[in-house]
């Protein structure tokens, strides 16, 4: 009877990705499940442990046996980071729907019925729960905002996301097919859809450390940047045909001087800082076409995006 229910596919599902969460997961869990108990029957929730150092596994493992037809578990091998963490869950549910929410109970639980409401009205295939409000890190918001403007000179359509998300089961899984060592859920589903909605909602303080330090953080931005933006490139082309056009116009003047007012031209220094400056942007250009031929070598090797040690 047991296997029965368990291979009876749900019409929701939560995915949760957690790092170092063992005091509050249970909270977590039991809003999850009294918020969706209230307003669905047929329900999972799919927590996906990345690799935690303190003992969420065994809080996973004991909700499991407490709850075995609405809870699945999955851990990690290593930390793959949160995206990867999110696509290993969508992996594991065949839901009509998915909701993805943080473990640190930032996004209240309870407002996943908010997202679910706004998905029924306008048949998005994605909702976005997000705080407009919101007060998070600093430095996140900073990376955050340079990686949203790079979007906008890629012309791509500047969507507004966040990790408390629902989507549609067709969306959910295709993305995950584009699985990868470095992946950023919401880059995917904007290859997908743009049949996008957001629902302002309150966040609360975070309670659990971040993590994301801040090198992480210029790491994952430089990532997003180089992997789903081709901008540095046109920049440097930009630069390179504008380099061109002062050259080109600066070698007529002096040879306007040189032939018709018979000026010996002079100049040392002019030529030295010349020679230095063009040698030095060259130098920064073959630096970021050589960023683009990395990170595709690096896709070459096929990396796996997270390899699960066990599941429940």
């Amino acid at each position: 009877m047991e296997d029965y229910y368990s291979d009876i596919k749900k019409d929701y599902a939560v995915i949760v990705p957690v790092h170092n969460s063992e005091e509050i997961l249970e909270e977590l869990f039991q809003r999850i499940f009294d918020t969706l108990s209230n307003y669905l029957q047929n329900f999972e929730i799919i927590f996906v442990d990345d690799y935690s150092k303190d003992n969420s596994w065994k809080v996973i493992k004991l909700l499991k046996e407490k709850f075995p037809h609405q809870v699945k578990g999955v851990r990690l091998a290593k930390n793959y980071g949160q995206h990867n963490a999110t696509l290993c869950g969508l992996k594991h549910t065949q839901a009509a729907v998915v909701v993805t929410i943080d473990d640190d109970l930032e996004f209240f639980p309870e407002d996943i019925t908010l997202l679910i409401e706004r998905y029924r009205a306008e048949q998005s295939d994605v909702v976005y729960g997000v705080d407009d409000q919101k007060k998070t890190n600093r430095w996140r918001n900073f990376l955050t905002s340079i990686f949203r403007k790079f979007q906008f000179l890629a012309d791509k359509e500047n969507i507004r996301g966040s990790s408390f998300r629902l989507l549609k089961g067709t969306v959910a899984q295709a993305i995950t097919k584009n699985a990868r060592e470095f992946s950023f859920v919401d880059e995917f589903i904007q290859w997908h859809t743009s049949n996008v909605s957001v629902v302002k909602i309150k966040t609360g303080e975070s309670r659990v450390k971040s993590r994301y330090k801040i090198t992480g953080l210029m790491g994952m931005t430089k990532n997003l940047i180089f992997l789903s933006s081709t901008v540095p490139l046109k920049l440097v082309t930009s630069f390179g045909f504008l380099m061109m056009a002062v050259n080109f116009l600066i070698g007529i003047i002096l040879i306007f001087r040189r032939i018709v007012m018979i000026i010996d031209v002079k100049g040392f220094t002019s030529i030295v800082v010349a020679v230095l400056f063009s040698s030095g942007a060259i130098i920064f250009c073959i630096g970021i076409v050589a960023e683009y031929i990395g990170k595709i070598l690096k896709m070459s090797y096929n990396k796996p995006a997270y390899f699960e040690s066990e599941v429940l």
